[in-house]
């Protein structure tokens, strides 16, 4: 799904919470969601977003996505805006090469 959500933004949380309650969980606890799927539909320009998923995920889940057609007051916008976030994210080619397609190919 998009980014995956929350998940990679308050994985940090969740482990803090974890000690909380003294689980001796860790990090390891996420391993499994790192193996999710996720798209770069941002509903907007959202460069820093995207590396967080990138970074959270293993490599190979991150799949280039607009959600459009839910851009109809202005259509292509979210096509356009996720492709300047990805481009602006002065990946290698082979990074951008897998994000566009190689990883949906996979898939």
């Amino acid at each position: 799904h998009h980014g995956g959500g929350m998940i990679p933004f308050f994985t940090k949380r969740f482990a803090v919470q974890s000690s909380n309650f003294d689980l001796k969980t860790g990090e390891r606890e996420f391993d499994d969601l790192k193996k999710f799927y996720v798209d770069t539909a941002t509903f907007g320009y959202q460069p820093s977003n995207i590396q967080q998923s990138i970074d959270f995920y293993q490599k190979g889940r991150v799949l280039f996505g607009t959600d459009t057609p839910m851009d109809m007051a202005s259509p292509g916008s979210f096509a356009k805006s996720s492709s300047k976030s990805i481009e602006d994210l002065n990946l290698s080619p082979d990074g951008l090469e897998q994000i566009y397609s190689t990883n949906c190919l996979k898939f």
